[in-house]
């Protein structure tokens, strides 16, 4: 609860800041991506250095929803000489995350891609939040942006074995487009995910949280917690649920057996 209270008065602080046209002027952007990242470090992401296991020297990360960089730039610092593909359609955001970038001294490692991750390639439209930089959605009724939409399983020519390891998933609803466009990844290579799930978002996509899990399944998957030491724990349907009613959404580490 304390992190819902956290960020619903990061989004009212915004709100009037957006109205103003503040937070485009450059003093703002550096003070908006640091409040940010240590939100999203100490409020909401959890314990994600644990990703770094599913990410050997050499292998090929995805970032789908990199919004403005928090997790690509820690993807880009594991990969070693492997390559992070960071997808991120809205243009503010965008601008954020090729800076955050070349800060970061990783920009050599990132392939930055605008557009959303979807089922299918083609033209698709974004709904853009004005006050809500992280809630840009996918439109259900063709208004809004229009932006490119890529397949992840044409972005990989090598899916064999150990390439991609790891897909991080947070797309304000369209998780389910995401991994219907990323079957032949999925089956031949097999990567860890990390994927954020919400039953209301979830359901503007005609999708749920069950059918989810049930995809998955049907590919090999089975859900954990990821634990901030020790063994990951195994996530049943009904804690699942459970936390995601509790907090709106919940963030779950899929893996594959060998």
């Amino acid at each position: 609860m304390f992190e819902k209270l956290i960020s619903n008065s990061a989004v009212r602080l915004f709100r009037p800041v957006a109205r103003l046209g503040v937070h485009r002027w450059p003093l703002f952007d550096r003070a908006f991506v640091f409040l940010y990242a240590r939100y999203k470090q100490y409020f909401e992401a959890g314990p994600i250095e644990r990703l770094h296991e599913f990410v050997p020297d050499g292998s090929i990360v995805i970032d789908v929803g990199a919004n403005i960089g928090f997790f690509t730039l820690r993807f880009a610092r594991w990969v070693g000489s492997g390559e992070v593909i960071a997808i991120e359609p809205e243009d503010y955001n965008y601008r954020l995350l090729l800076a955050a970038l070349e800060r970061g001294h990783v920009a050599g490692s990132v392939r930055p891609i605008r557009a959303v991750a979807a089922a299918s390639a083609g033209t698709m439209r974004l709904e853009i939040n004005r006050t809500h930089p992280a809630d840009h959605k996918l439109s259900r009724d063709g208004t809004g942006v229009a932006v490119d939409a890529v397949r992840l399983d044409d972005l990989i020519k090598d899916k064999g074995a150990s390439r991609p390891s790891l897909i991080k998933i947070d797309v304000q609803g369209a998780e389910m487009l995401v991994l219907q466009g990323s079957a032949d990844i999925l089956r031949l290579a097999a990567p860890a995910l990390f994927i954020e799930l919400s039953d209301e978002a979830l359901g503007r996509f005609g999708s749920s949280i069950s059918a989810v899990l049930d995809h998955l399944a049907q590919q090999g998957y089975t859900a954990y917690w990821l634990m901030p030491t020790g063994p990951h724990r195994k996530a049943s349907r009904d804690e699942i649920h459970a936390r995601a009613a509790a907090q709106d959404y919940v963030d779950v580490l899929f893996l594959k057996a060998a």
